[in-house]
């Protein structure tokens, strides 16, 4: 989705430059001129343990990729994986990051697993 891939690109442009990466048409703008660059997907970046998360992004950035596009979500049915549209398991490495709560009615977030994702972005700049 593109809005998701703006949105990682300018959060981590933003940290790294202290510029915010715009679109204008078509384009993506940086600091007021056209913005292009190498990147990639790594979905699975948000429940990996950190190890994995700085070997991946430090290899990216030597091979020169500015940009990394990861999952910013993973949310299951109820706490125990039920009831969610993944059928495949929708809990991954132990990791999600918000549920339906049946009590409440309402989701519930896990600030637990969300720090991983912090730790994501953190590493990213």
């Amino acid at each position: 989705n593109m809005s998701s891939l703006i949105c990682v690109i300018a959060l981590i442009a933003s940290i790294v430059n202290g510029d915010f990466v715009t679109t204008k048409g078509t384009n993506f703008m940086l600091g007021g001129k056209p913005y292009r660059f190498a990147g990639t997907n790594c979905y699975y970046l948000i429940y990996q343990d950190e190890f994995m998360v700085d070997n991946v992004l430090e290899t990216a950035a030597a091979q020169g990729f500015e940009v990394i596009r990861t999952w910013a979500y993973i949310d299951i049915g109820y706490q125990n994986g039920s009831n969610s549209a993944d059928s495949n398991g929708p809990i991954k490495n132990g990791v999600y990051f918000q549920y339906f709560d049946p009590e409440t009615k309402a989701p519930t977030y896990n600030d637990t697993n969300l720090e991983k994702l912090d730790y994501v972005l953190y590493k990213a700049k």
